[in-house]
């Protein structure tokens, strides 16, 4: 079968290997390339600049007070590593064709590229074109007073001050980002609170860490329109539940929404059928409500995640060929790599346990950066766990090891039972489980 990938980010670099590794001819359509627009120029960059502060903010917490790295070398560092990330996709896809240009559907089935208008018949398309940042009316984005996120990727000097406007994931990750470089960050942001959907406890401790790296917290305050400021800024026009308002701030980063890629005229003229926000509405394989034709990742929509997009791409492939496995796709995780990391898996319920974490003192010596942990564990009527969420360093791999567990099936008895290593954020999940503290 012939698999058709539009777009090479994530999603469809996973497709793709998966579908050559069962030896199954690939073509691969994107106008950046194997990587796409998550390895070039946001999600890889982003991960890679977010490591070079916490090593910062490490060295601090040993005395180093000295500035605050020298940016020139860490965006080096940073293109070193985008730069091994295409080889490595390039090597793992070189039996595949790759045309650098975007396609279209002229029909499910049929690929045109943009243009040179070439027409690419497939036995199963996987539509992987990501998702991209949502403007706001007035200024557009122009890479010198309004940002995108793929900034990242191409930043030159940091900016005295910041504004970001939007406080989701990308946004928390800004703020935090930026702040430990020394950048006076101004966060706009709808609600009355961080993470509001949240415990509170987990919503508290982010806010009081981000005040801490020095962040503005503009809350209550949703961003209608930006427009050009007094000395060459950028004018923020802002509605709050009390009224109406403007700031004006030297820079500003969107980080609020984002939208699909593809069109939602051409796609529901082909039968397709989209959600609200115009991405495809699918299946737990990827399968949308078109024969043969799967969207994967972003294209897929919420949640927009990485390890979401590497995942459906696997999936979409070993479905069209008829080798899923019977059981859907497990808990998806979510993390947010601010500072300190939070994260999150499952569902919630009224049996919740855990809160703060008593902290082993190996942990506190070794692994410990920044206030936390906070960490709650959801269980059914029964004991078997269905979620949990957490703050605090490694978030990611706690609920990355409960969503393993959930997976399984298992309760909080036999999570409490095993003996992780020591330091490890395992150990503090161990003693949540032991513990088995019942929250109000």
């Amino acid at each position: 079968m012939h698999f058709v990938i539009l777009g090479a980010g994530p999603a469809g670099l996973q497709a793709g290997a998966e579908a050559l590794a069962l030896g199954h001819p690939v073509t691969i359509l994107d106008p950046e390339g194997l990587g796409g627009n998550g390895l070039k120029h946001s999600l890889v960059p982003s991960k890679t600049l977010i490591r070079s502060a916490n090593v910062l903010r490490a060295a601090a917490s040993i005395g180093n007070s000295g500035p605050p790295g020298d940016w020139q070398r860490i965006m080096e560092w940073q293109h070193q590593r985008v730069d091994e990330g295409v080889r490595r996709a390039q090597e793992l896809l070189k039996e595949a064709r790759i045309i650098h240009e975007a396609g279209f559907l002229e029909s499910p089935l049929e690929v045109v590229t943009q243009k040179t208008e070439t027409r690419i018949r497939a036995d199963v398309v996987i539509v992987a074109t990501g998702s991209r940042q949502r403007t706001l009316p007035g200024l557009k984005p122009d890479g010198t007073r309004v940002w995108m996120p793929r900034v990242f990727h191409d930043l030159k000097k940091l900016p005295s001050e910041l504004a970001i406007i939007g406080a989701g994931a990308t946004g928390l990750e800004a703020a935090a980002l930026f702040a430990s470089f020394g950048v006076f960050v101004h966060l706009y942001f709808a609600s009355d609170s961080l993470l509001p959907e949240m415990d509170g406890g987990i919503g508290d401790r982010l806010t009081a860490s981000l005040k801490d790296l020095g962040v503005a917290l503009c809350g209550d305050r949703r961003v209608t329109a930006l427009a050009p400021g007094e000395m060459g800024g950028v004018r923020i026009d802002w509605t709050s539940q009390v009224g109406t308002g403007h700031d004006v701030r030297a820079r500003v980063l969107l980080a609020a929404g984002r939208e699909p890629v593809l069109e939602r005229a051409s796609l529901e003229g082909l039968g397709f059928d989209l959600d609200a926000q115009g991405f495809f509405r699918v299946d737990a394989y990827g399968r949308t409500n078109v024969a043969q034709v799967y969207a994967v990742g972003d294209a897929a929509g919420a949640p927009l995640l990485a390890n979401k997009a590497w995942s459906q791409g696997w999936w979409a492939v070993r479905d069209a060929l008829g080798m899923a496995p019977e059981k859907y796709p497990g808990p998806t995780v979510h993390a947010i790599y601010t500072h300190p990391e939070i994260a999150w898996v499952g569902e919630t319920s009224s049996f919740r346990f855990g809160g703060e974490v008593f902290v082993p003192w190996l942990y506190e010596s070794l692994l410990k950066d920044g206030p936390g942990p906070y960490v709650i564990v959801y269980t059914d009527a029964n004991g078997r766990l269905v979620g949990g969420e957490a703050i605090g360093s490694h978030a990611s791999e706690m609920m990355s090891a409960l969503g393993l567990a959930i997976s399984g099936g298992l309760s909080i008895e036999t999570l409490g039972a095993f003996q992780p290593a020591s330091p490890s954020s395992g150990e503090l999940l161990a003693w949540v489980a032991q513990e088995r503290r019942l929250m109000g």
